[in-house]
């Protein structure tokens, strides 16, 4: 079974990683049209993940269309995303890369962890520091997320006693909380205000929902999978529940549809409902 077709949730976050991290690159012009992508076994020492992980990204971007591959040939570029063509599937990554060209930013976030969204707006704020991004003047972000305070239907141990994948999940909705926090200062430094709100909800989310600059809204579901869950430290829950989050595909909405709308009032009623975050310690 390879790593993208694999029910164990720390493959298949490998597999969204490199896949985000290869996406990103073909995005911002690392690799142009007509270029080889480095070796299998280049790129998984670089992402430090296995060259199986590796040829399972590569097949999607194959699979999606950017780029061939032949046999002891490697793989070429044919097509790279475009401001205006979105790629195959949704990508949270297109819709922040276009909306960091506007003077400010409005992105709301709901989510389990926001690791994925914190990973794509650290490549925004790099951006910034970078010189990119001139005209940005101000940037707002509001994430809604599970209160410590409440048990989780996941991610969890098959075991009630084990409480591991719980105190995993915590540490990395702080740690990411604490990567929001550093860009604020990291904004500042290039003269860009930053407003950040993160509140807490009593509940668990069974999807994901991004707001882009009041015109995108991406929608994605975590669909649980029961298999082994490594910890932060290396070690291993034997039967856990997780859900698959990062790299999970999303559907794409405008203002105009009506489903748009109804996320929209969900997000908000939740907000208004939901308590400060006192937790990013």
């Amino acid at each position: 079974m390879s790593p993208v077709e694999s029910t164990d949730p720390t493959a298949r976050r490998k597999v969204a990683h490199a896949y985000n991290h290869l996406f990103s690159q073909l995005s911002d012009g690392t690799y142009p049209v007509g270029s080889m992508l480095p070796a299998e076994r280049v790129l998984a020492d670089d992402l430090n993940v296995a060259r199986d992980t590796v040829r399972a990204a590569l097949k999607q971007l194959k699979d999606e269309g950017y780029v061939t591959s032949q046999q002891g040939r490697g793989s070429k570029v044919v097509k790279v995303p475009t401001e205006d063509t979105p790629p195959g599937r949704p990508q949270l990554y297109h819709f922040m890369h276009r909306a960091f060209k506007a003077a400010e930013v409005t992105l709301d976030v709901y989510a389990l962890t926001a690791e994925s969204f914190v990973g794509h707006f650290e490549l925004q704020v790099g951006r910034v520091e970078a010189g990119e991004l001139a005209q940005l003047r101000r940037v707002s972000v509001r994430v809604l997320m599970p209160s410590e305070h409440k048990e989780l239907d996941y991610p969890r141990a098959l075991d009630p006693e084990d409480n591991r994948p719980w105190e995993r999940w915590r540490l990395m909705a702080r740690g990411n909380a604490r990567k929001l926090e550093h860009c604020r200062d990291r904004l500042a430094d290039c003269g860009v205000e930053f407003d950040l709100q993160i509140r807490r909800v009593g509940h668990t989310p069974t999807f994901k929902l991004y707001f882009v600059n009041g015109m995108d809204t991406l929608y994605g579901l975590y669909t649980p999978v029961t298999g082994r869950m490594e910890l932060l430290d290396g070690t291993v829950v034997e039967e856990a529940v997780d859900v698959k989050g990062r790299g999970a595909s999303l559907e794409h909405y405008r203002p105009w549809d009506e489903l748009s709308a109804e996320y929209r009032e969900f997000f908000d009623g939740h907000w208004a409902l939901a308590e400060g975050d006192s937790a990013k310690s």
